[in-house]
């Protein structure tokens, strides 16, 4: 189960003390998470924390106290993976490296778990986590925001089971092959995945901040009795304090709801970076990209500067100011229109991964998903489907129309479609489709289905941006 475990049994350790702070600032949440576990064996313990992530949170801090020692997680590249053997706990981009072995995750389970050692834990010692995780907030159909507290940080109580009531599952590892299997990828995304327990009744503390992007209306939890306050001089109800007005009970994941006044207006947040406007401009001087530009005498020297900014952005965004745009439509006022039946003429292509890594239950999720966007095609449109690999190959040489004949070629496709095309190059679909001429009064529509990870992202971004404007 989730949280921090014994590495070579699996066995969770109790956790002790839970506080939780954090702040809603516009339509996402940044908490932190302050977790006191301990080793109540009588030996020493290799702690591994655990816990499941998804492609809209991460986890931006990671810091362990064990026996007076402090343990940073810090990030590095896949690239430098394999190189990295340190004391220091290392999370990657979708690898783990550890002191004893490697944890292997594969591209569509990259995002799906965290995982970071924190080294030997004493008999009977304790460990002091910090865990920082920023993510979005769903949004409900009427506007309305959903915060749910990451159900690790919330574990239900559970009492042990004592040993003549049920059988002990024990663990041996006795070879290299056997600790390769226990290291794999699906016991670590089973441990992630699972519901998190804790055989003793912990100490729970919250406290959270909402900076709304205006008026509140409201904020309720159907889990848990909470307190609201706002500052007594605040001019305004669009920055309150949420506690907890009754204890913990160890049975519910901790959810809430947060009402908006005027749900459907669209919000600007916007955060400052860490410099000023001055200050990124001296800075940007002193970088190598811009020092090699001013030895240049060529005229495009200025064009190049805008180019290096530009890819620098990513790297510098601690330092400039970000703007994130929140627009929610209300489509309730949509009902009547939506309601009505009219079809537009279009044409619509799907261009599906098949590559290795869709195996399983990804190219089984695709041939379900594929088969659902065939049934809801307007009867006047026309289709085209593409899979891809390390090569391509469509199922028309163009696009046909919808009728019968089509979409019984189309179903028998789906049925046998596999993950057996090798890596993922989506950049020469793509290149194919644009290169097709658009049959005038069918717009085109291009869905691409991925496990979310292809080669060549910089020049399919450019492709698809050059073509943007006439194929959506």
């Amino acid at each position: 189960m989730p949280g921090l475990i014994n590495r070579h049994t699996r066995n969770p350790l109790p956790l002790h003390n839970c506080r939780i702070t954090g702040c809603v600032n516009g339509y996402s949440a940044g908490i932190t998470a302050y977790l006191t576990y301990c080793n109540d064996e009588d030996h020493l313990v290799d702690g591994l924390y655990v816990m499941p992530t998804t492609e809209f949170s991460t986890v931006v801090a990671f810091e362990a106290q064990v026996y007076g020692r402090n343990y940073t997680a810090s990030i590095r590249e896949k690239s430098k993976c394999e190189c990295v053997l340190s004391e220091t706990p290392s999370i990657t981009s979708g690898h783990m490296c550890l002191n004893q072995g490697k944890f292997v995750i594969n591209e569509f389970d990259e995002t799906r778990v965290f995982a970071a050692t924190v080294g030997t834990i004493p008999p009977f010692g304790t460990v002091t986590l910090l865990i920082s995780v920023v993510f979005e907030l769903e949004i409900t159909k009427d506007g309305a925001l959903l915060f749910k507290l990451p159900s690790v940080f919330t574990p239900r109580f559970s009492p042990p089971i004592l040993p003549d009531q049920t059988s002990l599952i024990s663990f041996s590892y006795t070879g290299p092959d056997e600790r390769a299997h226990a290291n794999s990828l699906g016991s670590l995304l089973e441990i992630a995945t699972d519901i998190p327990l804790n055989t003793i009744k912990y100490e729970f503390e919250f406290q959270l901040e909402i900076k709304a992007p205006g008026l509140l209306s409201g904020v309720s939890s159907s889990t848990h009795s909470i307190r609201v306050d706002a500052d007594p001089l605040a001019v305004d109800a669009s920055d309150v304090f949420v506690t907890l007005a009754e204890p913990h009970d160890f049975k519910k994941d901790f959810r809430m709801m947060i009402y908006l006044a005027k749900p459907h207006e669209p919000s600007v947040v916007i955060e400052l970076g860490d410099m000023t406007g001055t200050e990124y401009v001296e800075f940007l001087k002193t970088t190598e990209d811009f020092s090699n530009l001013d030895n240049k005498e060529d005229k495009t020297i200025d064009k190049d500067r805008v180019t290096k900014l530009r890819n620098r952005l990513h790297r510098d965004i601690m330092h400039v100011p970000v703007i994130m745009l929140n627009y929610s439509p209300d489509f309730r006022e949509l009902e009547d229109t939506l309601n009505k039946k009219f079809e537009v003429p279009s044409e619509f292509i799907f261009v599906i991964d098949r590559s290795g890594s869709m195996s399983g239950a990804n190219i089984a999720n695709a041939r379900e998903t594929l088969m659902l966007f065939m049934k809801s095609l307007p009867m006047t449109c026309q289709f085209n489907i593409i899979g891809f690999g390390s090569s391509f190959k469509p199922l028309f040489e163009c696009s046909r129309p919808y009728t019968q004949v089509t979409i019984s070629e189309c179903s028998q496709y789906i049925t046998k479609m596999k993950a057996d095309m090798g890596g993922t190059n989506l950049f020469s679909p793509l290149e194919w489709i644009y290169k097709k001429p658009i049959c005038r009064g069918f717009p085109r529509h291009v869905f691409v289905l991925t496990d979310g990870t292809v080669n060549n992202v910089q020049q399919v971004i450019e492709l698809v941006k050059n073509n943007s404007h006439n194929t959506r």
